[in-house]
């Protein structure tokens, strides 16, 4: 560590021991309430790089199932290879199967990793690179999970979004289901040839949604932010000192006698 990196670490340090767990608790809910508000007005910008990306991977990944990962606002709409196999007297062509679902559930940890890095800016230095280094770090994590619920969404919603489409489409309903089911065994053929199965997708979901967009954040804030917590930790474990008069502690008078 260099001279310029302890005297930061010092500053940081004194500037956390000024401070109370309840202050800075305050600071941070505002702060993230205001990154919230900001979080939500650009969602579609703060979502446009995580399609593009989930989108170059999964055509790369499995082509010969995902078409496309397209955006509609804060929508993802992917759009899925599937076959007729000529049932129910239909000639034998591939159709596409569009199943749409919400980005942004993906992408809250971002609000949550600035809220706080905003919050401890008040106490420490340094903070612009932080926000930028969370800016880079976690679209890769929800890119992540956006590619986990593609695959459950894939494998676990094919039936019903192709029968709905073929029935839309003028096809009756019992050929559409039977259409539909077959197109879903091609669809878990395919993700299993890719080390994909339907229970190792459905822990990947769920991670994805659940813990990734929470844990994520916070872990990378801890990281960042190592020296600055454990000063705070500090200021609110130390006990008031007693008041003391001019020559030593004050004592209480000694009952009056009756």
């Amino acid at each position: 560590m260099n001279e310029q990196d302890s005297i930061e670490q010092a500053t940081t340090e004194d500037a956390a021991r000024s401070i109370r767990l309840g202050t800075f608790f305050a600071v941070a809910v505002a702060w993230l309430a205001f990154s919230f508000a900001i979080w939500f007005a650009l969602r579609t910008l703060i979502v446009f790089p995580v399609i593009r990306a989930t989108n170059a991977l999964l055509t790369a990944w499995m082509p010969e199932l995902f078409q496309a990962a397209t955006q509609s606002y804060q929508q993802v709409k992917l759009s899925l290879y599937a076959s007729t196999h000529a049932l129910g007297g239909l000639p034998d062509s591939q159709f596409i199967v569009d199943i749409s679902f919400d980005a942004l559930k993906f992408c809250y940890g971002l609000p949550i990793y600035v809220g706080l890095t905003a919050a401890t800016a008040l106490w420490s230095d340094r903070y612009w690179p932080k926000i930028l280094l969370g800016l880079l770090l976690l679209p890769i994590t929800q890119v992540f999970a956006l590619v986990g619920n593609a695959l459950k969404v894939a494998g676990f919603e094919m039936v019903s979004a192709a029968s709905t489409g073929l029935v839309d489409a003028g096809v009756a309903p019992a050929v559409a289901q039977q259409v539909a089911l077959a197109a879903n065994n091609d669809t878990v053929a395919i993700l299993s040839s890719h080390w994909m199965n339907l229970e190792l997708i459905a822990i990947w979901s769920q991670f994805g949604i659940l813990i990734v967009p929470v844990l994520a954040p916070v872990a990378l804030w801890i990281a960042l932010n190592g020296t600055f917590l454990r000063a705070l930790q500090g200021s609110a474990l130390v006990e008031p000192e007693p008041v003391s008069g001019q020559n030593g502690p004050t004592q209480s008078p000694p009952p009056s006698s009756p």
